[in-house]
């Protein structure tokens, strides 16, 4: 059972199948501590096939909502590929939208899975659009932060001016270009560099005030 459950997992019936999953694993857990407890055979015999029944079920289950989330399934590993998890409360927020979906096609409510399906999918495009621009241009994004922090625009406003222009440059195109990913490479990298060199201009105009 425990290699069966490692096995759903890895095929995503945890989130295709959610609650049978859980009973599944919950039945496991309680074969396994009856074994180290040393409880009859019978009583572990029992939560063995308690926990077989439930996998089967759930892979039954994850079957139908692969078939009705199919284009919602494949934008959320999209979004998972470009590390959308990592986003914190924004990929939370729709993963729970997503498991009440495949929560509702476990309960036979077919119609509420199909009727917020494309809304999910949406939600999970934008997530790997955010995640593409996490990844491409956060280290720019910090710099631009710690800029306004300090009050940079006020020291060097022409520098800081053009790594703005550089930032919202490279943010626009991800968003319209995600797939782009030489170009998008080379934007952030400009965005970065300009970054730089507003925080270096910044640093030697105060050196020189401080004179």
């Amino acid at each position: 059972l425990e290699a069966d459950l490692a096995t759903a997992r890895s095929n995503q019936v945890d989130v295709l199948a959610p609650g049978l999953f859980s009973d599944a694993q919950s039945a496991f857990i309680k074969a396994k501590q009856s074994l180290e407890k040393g409880a009859k055979l019978s009583a572990i015999s029992d939560y063995v096939a308690e926990g077989n029944a439930s996998l089967k079920k759930a892979e039954e289950i994850a079957q139908v909502s692969r078939t009705i989330l199919g284009e919602t399934n494949k934008a959320r590993d999209k979004a998972l590929k470009v590390g959308a998890d990592r986003l914190g409360e924004p990929y939370d927020k729709v993963e729970n939208e997503y498991l009440k979906l495949t929560t509702a096609i476990e309960r036979d409510n077919l119609s509420y899975a199909q009727g917020k399906a494309a809304d999910v999918q949406a939600a999970f495009r934008d997530l790997e659009i955010m995640a593409i621009k996490n990844n491409a241009i956060g280290n720019a994004r910090k710099m631009m932060a710690d800029a306004d922090k300090d009050r940079v625009q006020k020291i060097a406003p022409s520098a800081y001016n053009d790594a703005l222009l550089a930032l919202n440059e490279a943010d626009a195109y991800i968003g319209q270009n995600p797939y782009e990913a030489d170009t998008i490479s080379q934007k952030a990298a400009h965005a970065e560099f300009m970054a730089r060199r507003m925080m270096t201009i910044s640093e030697n105009s105060q050196k020189f005030k401080a004179m």
